[in-house]
């Protein structure tokens, strides 16, 4: 009876990795079936090349990484402030496990900061607990950011500029309450790793609004980041910039909920093609979709290195 439940599981596994491969490769079967089929069109858009609008790109992009694993830095203090590590060691456990959200249930991600932790010393309680507020928060700050930016952006469309923006705001802050974040990470933290937070060891919600502005502050780097991409590429005005920052982050959490899909792949591109259709022709935001995602692991890999780097230097 036990083999057989076993062997089920095992294929309802197998099945949904299946599914997953499917529901991707036919995104990008879409995306690249359009560019191809309008490669013409691209070829006599307007393209230009700018190097110094690249380089910035990247700049914010780079900056945007080190503040995700500056704010893991700041959540791992904030549980454990008697067995503190460094920034620089915090940052790097964030990065070298950054690489395990290309495997299939992103959970090799979360893994890895836990064990990568452990070996600095930190409890394996605390690391379970930081990765569970980060998770909650950064996922509940990339939607209500994405939801402020693109209601101001397009809001004007349907109703006064500010209006989206002025219901989502107290919205947010109910969600992120301490006993409405209680309830969401507890669900997360019984079925992750078995355990729960008592609410009377629960982040204050003075550290809760601060970690979300942290996170505010980094998808505004990345937005611009990205802004500056399509910039290095062809004429975007810097009007459009709050929509297009809306439209990275809302594009970057849709890939993060999104289980069957590693690092959002073609998740992450469908949705940012949607957005982009109102800059841009349809092949061009595919192309530029495309790029976005090159960019990006660019981005990962270069921080990866320099970080390393910088360890084997200092011998840290």
């Amino acid at each position: 009876m036990r083999d057989f439940s076993l062997n089920k599981m095992k294929n309802k596994k197998v099945i949904y990795k299946i599914l997953s491969f499917l529901v991707i490769l036919t995104i990008f079967y879409f995306l690249g079936k359009n560019l191809v089929g309008h490669w013409q069109k691209v070829k006599e858009y307007d393209f230009f090349f700018n190097y110094f609008y690249l380089l910035l790109s990247f700049v914010f992009l780079l900056s945007g990484m080190l503040g995700f694993g500056l704010i893991w830095s700041k959540i791992l203090k904030i549980i454990e402030p008697e067995k503190r590590i460094s920034n620089f060691k915090a940052v790097r456990i964030f990065i070298y496990s950054w690489f395990g959200k290309y495997m299939p249930g992103k959970a090799w991600m979360l893994l890895g900061r836990i064990y990568l932790g452990q070996k600095e010393g930190l409890s394996k309680r605390a690391l379970t607990l930081a990765v569970g507020y980060d998770v909650a928060l950064s996922n509940i700050s990339i939607f209500l950011f994405s939801l402020i930016f693109l209601g101001i952006s397009f809001g004007r469309e349907l109703f006064d500029y500010y209006l989206i923006p002025l219901l989502i705001i107290p919205i947010g802050l109910i969600s992120i309450h301490p006993r409405v974040l209680y309830f969401i990470l507890n669900l997360f933290l019984r079925k992750f790793k078995k355990i729960e937070i008592p609410l009377d060891k629960f982040l204050s919600y003075r550290d809760i609004i601060q970690i979300v502005f942290y996170f505010f502050i980094v998808y505004s780097l990345n937005g611009i980041g990205f802004f500056f991409l399509i910039r290095s590429l062809v004429y975007l005005s810097f009007y459009d910039i709050i929509g297009i920052m809306g439209a990275f982050a809302f594009a970057a959490g849709l890939g993060m909920v999104a289980i069957f899909a590693p690092s959002g792949l073609g998740v992450r591109e469908g949705v940012l093609v949607i957005f982009l259709q109102f800059y841009f022709p349809l092949s061009i935001a595919v192309l530029i979709s495309l790029i976005a995602r090159i960019w990006a692991t660019l981005g990962e890999i270069i921080i990866f290195i320099v970080i390393y780097l910088y360890s084997k230097w200092r011998k840290i």
